[in-house]
């Protein structure tokens, strides 16, 4: 297939999903029942929109699309570095010290691991969740939790749960943490941006406010989040999903379970973090949920609470499920509680812009065996003795065979 031949189905490809994502349509989708119908008009009403569940359906599924979005950036010309939300995980690892970049040829990370360039690659992950959240947003604009149906509540609680997953990563990674290197170090002081993670954006931010929006304090981005994940559990009772690409309790009980972890790690190092988020708990310019703790152990045992709830249902893949080389890490099992994935060929406009081919060696078509841009883990990381060791490893085994998952929330 030549160049220009890709870019043309590319540009195909991104021209549809944004007519897609800009139109509302009142028809069926996969997941509804019956036809809606409107008095006819050019254009929907909000008021319409709110009464159309096949509307809130097709931005339900904009959510679960831009999770697998290739190209997200669109003139970047890098698409082999723009995959989705996996693509994001995979920064993540090789910005640390574990997942070294073999080789040059085809690999397409040497610029991320060696730190170079990095004003694209920053702007691509603040970009590509702030859209992430913003299709959170847009389907969270057209429901009314005060008179909508289960359905539709339904729907808000799988937004609500998305949501707080995009904030609980872009929270974290762009907050500035102490790299014990004075020069910056003494920079973030003299910038006083210690403490201060992301904007807060939601479907109630009126626009004015979208360029003037300040980074919102560690203290009142957890409890933004877990007011997320308290509306999300409420809008998900008795919710039964047809789908793990769908969250359900199990999910948003695994987000609490991860976010008090980060909490408790957060104060068991710095009292003075918790210090200041105990003081913020009764301040007025903060209206979401409070955190009601004092002790890091507090968070330490909410942790646990809560991964033994996502954790109930759940059980170990067997010896017979793990070596099976077609499903073992094709098909969702008793294992899986949430997953991605692609469902028809249009959403792949070219085989090496995917997971697959990027990480897992077991195909003869990747980046990794065709072409020898092999993924590891660093020789220190190798050689240590302890059991993290054989954990870290048994993780990397695992993230090498995985088709196209996001693993269990429960990977805390």
């Amino acid at each position: 297939m030549s160049f220009q031949m890709k870019k043309n189905k590319i540009m195909k490809h991104r021209i549809l999903r944004y007519l897609f994502s800009l139109t509302f349509v009142a028809t069926t989708f996969s997941l509804g029942g019956c036809i809606d119908t409107i008095d006819p008009s050019s254009t929907l009403t909000a008021q319409q929109v709110k009464n159309l569940t096949s509307s809130q359906q097709s931005l339900l599924n904009g959510i679960i699309s831009y999770v697998i979005d290739i190209n997200s950036w669109g003139s970047s010309g890098y698409p082999t570095n723009d995959w989705g939300y996996p693509c994001q995980m995979f920064y993540r690892e090789v910005l640390g010290a574990d997942f070294p970049v073999y080789s040059s040829n085809y690999s397409y990370w040497p610029s991320v691991e060696s730190g170079t360039e990095t004003r694209f690659k920053a702007y691509y992950t603040y970009r590509y969740y702030y859209n992430f959240i913003a299709t959170c947003n847009n389907l969270a604009s057209v429901i009314d939790p005060a008179t909508a149906s289960e359905t539709s509540k339904n729907y808000l609680g799988i937004a609500l749960t998305y949501r707080a997953m995009a904030y609980l990563d872009i929270a974290r990674q762009f907050e500035f943490k102490p790299t014990g290197i004075a020069s910056l170090d003494d920079k973030a002081t003299k910038d006083n941006i210690w403490g201060l993670t992301v904007p807060i954006v939601t479907e109630k931010t009126p626009d004015s406010e979208m360029r003037h929006n300040p980074r919102a304090p560690f203290y009142k981005m957890y409890r933004f989040i877990l007011t997320d994940l308290d509306n999300a559990e409420k809008y998900l009772q008795g919710y039964v999903r047809s789908d793990k690409k769908m969250p359900d309790l199990s999910v948003v009980y695994g987000l609490k379970a991860r976010l008090w972890l980060d909490m408790a790690s957060r104060f068991d190092k710095s009292s003075s973090d918790l210090d200041k988020a105990i003081a913020a708990e009764d301040s007025t310019a903060i209206t979401y949920d409070k955190l009601g703790i004092h002790t890091a152990r507090e968070c330490y045992e909410k942790a646990r609470d809560y991964a033994r709830l996502a954790s109930t249902g759940y059980s170990p893949v067997t010896e017979t499920e793990w070596l099976d080389p077609k499903t073992g890490f094709n098909t969702p099992n008793q294992a899986w509680m949430w997953c991605l994935g692609y469902s028809t060929r249009e959403q792949i406009p070219y085989i090496y812009y995917t997971f697959t081919s990027s990480v897992t060696t077991e195909t003869d078509w990747g980046l990794t065996r065709a072409y020898e841009a092999f993924r590891m883990i660093g020789s220190w990381l190798y050689g240590r003795s302890d059991k993290v060791t054989g954990a870290v490893i048994h993780g990397f085994h695992l993230m090498q065979r995985v088709h196209m998952t996001v693993t269990s929330s429960m990977n805390l």
